[in-house]
């Protein structure tokens, strides 16, 4: 079924197109819910995104992307989950520069890994980096979204990539005692 007929069918509250529409989406749209609140409320906040999906979809102006659509709507949702669970972002002063350590990638990080990596991160670091780096938010747009300070944006990504990095080399290193 093409896309615009999935659409247009949604839009009508056909059941036939909103199967399809989930059938095709569940699995892209799950990894972005996984990204910010873990695999255990993944499910949960996927079903509350398609809910609001098939509800708001008469909203989808066609001008633009489905697909990024359909994200901005489930990373909206999942923030939105992660307020119900009261996340406390603490408002931490900015990491200095001289702490900053150069992004190291390995050809062994596959996607799976990547993500389980992100979803060990603390919470504010791991929504703030998903944010930032994944969904290409500026940091006074998470701030806004978040109701909190730039420069606390700021920090947590830090701390973030930081975090990742250590993981990473030990990711590495145990892989090298492993051989």
């Amino acid at each position: 079924m093409e896309l615009n007929v999935i659409i247009k069918g949604c839009q009508q509250y056909d059941r036939k197109s909103q199967k399809e529409l989930v059938i095709r989406y569940t699995s892209y749209l799950k990894t972005v819910c996984r990204m910010y609140v873990g695999e255990e409320d993944a499910k949960d906040v996927l079903q509350e995104s398609f809910m609001i999906i098939l509800t708001k979809i008469n909203t989808y102006q066609p001008t633009g992307s489905f697909k990024a659509w359909l994200r901005i709507v489930t990373v909206r949702c999942s923030l939105a989950w992660l307020k119900k669970k009261k996340l406390v972002l603490s408002k931490e002063r900015e990491v200095s520069r001289r702490d900053h350590i150069q992004p190291l990638v390995y050809e062994h990080l596959n996607e799976e890994v990547l993500i389980g990596l992100i979803q060990s991160l603390p919470e504010s670091q791991k929504v703030i980096f998903s944010l930032h780096v994944i969904e290409g938010f500026t940091h006074k747009e998470i701030a806004i979204m978040l109701d909190l300070n730039e420069v606390t944006s700021r920090s947590h990504l830090l701390r973030a990539r930081k975090n990742l990095q250590k993981k990473i080399a030990l990711d590495k290193v145990q892989l090298k005692n492993v051989s």
